[in-house]
């Protein structure tokens, strides 16, 4: 099966978390312009056992990625020789061989590294490919990230953060931040390769529409649901029925909101048959290309105010009445749909780029499978 993995980089576009921040400190510092970065390979072509990885035919040697770890998150280095050399040390003191001491060299705990690597260095390993990958991918996009976009984007993760009650109330953002051992500065630099990602995908969503990106992509609206499954090619005739019974009362709703019997509040709690009910079919703001389809055609060429004839999806026939246009939401609202709709379309999106890069993990190709349930019993 083809891996679609939705590293740390990737999940960051959406929300960032106290892991998310753990996982940030593995990635390499951007580079200065004509300045190699950490898993750059050597003037000499590295060739056999001694490549773990590549992206765009640049290969990563175990050298490669050990300097790379040791150069953002020394600290997981450490853990990674020590889960590695303890069982070694442990054999060699405890083993039917054993001695009295033990003495380990640097490069034969890097060979324990080598020939035992831990899962998280797999998952290490693919967040150094995922950065490079990204890196040029902005490049051949000719997308250039300035310093105000990644502190707004840093901004925004905190702040959602704050919202969501990782930030405790009466603690600063520094203040939690050193908790983390970390600082917005530093946090900064690392988010660049994300607010890169971003990027490419809003870019990759504007060609989806055949537009860029704007106030008329978004909406808040609400809805009546009475469903009704799709007929198919060759429906019966009680499906025949059912199809007709279910138009002939939303059309009946309809036309009891139209001459003001009830409110579309007050129907979409009658007939409603969504979680949506409750609070007088809200959807909420979504943006364009969120939605099936039928809906989404429907719903972004209705005008405020006006409900909209029944409209046919798979899940069966919807009244929609869009509440605010596009303009009149606030730039928070409009950014938290498009992080919901990078969120739908990242991982169909990595894949491609993870193919077009020709990204290969060796690492993670070579990890041994999760025991199934029968493999447990």
């Amino acid at each position: 099966m083809k891996r679609i993995p939705l590293p740390a980089l990737t999940a960051a576009v959406v929300c960032l978390s106290l892991p998310m921040i753990a996982a940030a400190q593995n990635g390499a510092p951007p580079a200065k312009p004509g300045q190699p970065t950490a898993s750059a390979p050597k003037a000499a072509e590295p060739t056999g056992s001694d490549v773990v990885g590549s992206v765009y035919d640049t290969k990563v040697t175990w050298d490669g990625l050990f300097a790379y770890l040791q150069q953002t998150n020394p600290a997981e280095f450490d853990a990674f020789i020590s889960q590695t050399v303890g069982p070694y040390v442990a054999g060699e003191l405890l083993g039917p061989n054993a001695g009295p001491s033990v003495t380990v060299t640097k490069e034969e705990a890097f060979q324990q590294l080598r020939n035992n690597p831990p899962p998280a260095l797999a998952n290490a390993l693919e967040s150094l490919l995922e950065r490079d990958m990204v890196d040029t991918a902005a490049q051949q996009a000719h997308i250039v990230v300035t310093p105000a976009q990644v502190q707004d984007m840093v901004s925004e993760r905190l702040a959602a953060m704050r919202k969501g009650g990782q930030i405790p109330p009466g603690v600063t953002n520094d203040q939690f931040l050193a908790t983390q051992h970390m600082t917005v500065a530093k946090l900064e630099g690392l988010f660049k390769p994300v607010a890169e990602l971003t990027a490419l995908l809003d870019q990759h969503i504007a060609e989806i529409q055949g537009h860029p990106i704007g106030d008329s992509d978004f909406l808040e609206a609400s809805h009546i649901l009475i469903p009704d499954p799709p007929l198919g090619p060759t429906p019966s005739a009680a499906a025949r029925k059912k199809d007709t019974e279910a138009l002939a009362k939303v059309t009946q709703i309809r036309d009891d909101i139209v001459s003001g019997k009830m409110t579309f509040a007050a129907a979409a709690a009658k007939y409603g048959t969504d979680s949506t009910k409750t609070h007088g079919g809200d959807l909420g703001v979504f943006m364009r290309g969120m939605m099936t389809p039928s809906f989404d055609k429907a719903v972004f060429a209705l005008k405020k105010g006006v409900i909209s004839a029944p409209v046919r999806t798979h899940y069966g026939y919807h009244l929609i009445l869009v509440t605010k246009m596009g303009s009149e939401l606030t730039h928070d609202q409009r950014t938290q749909a498009l992080r919901q709709r990078e969120n739908l379309i990242i991982g169909e999106f990595n894949q491609e780029l993870q193919t077009k890069a020709k990204l290969v993990n060796t690492l993670q190709k070579n990890m041994p499978a999760p025991p199934t349930q029968q493999d447990s019993n």
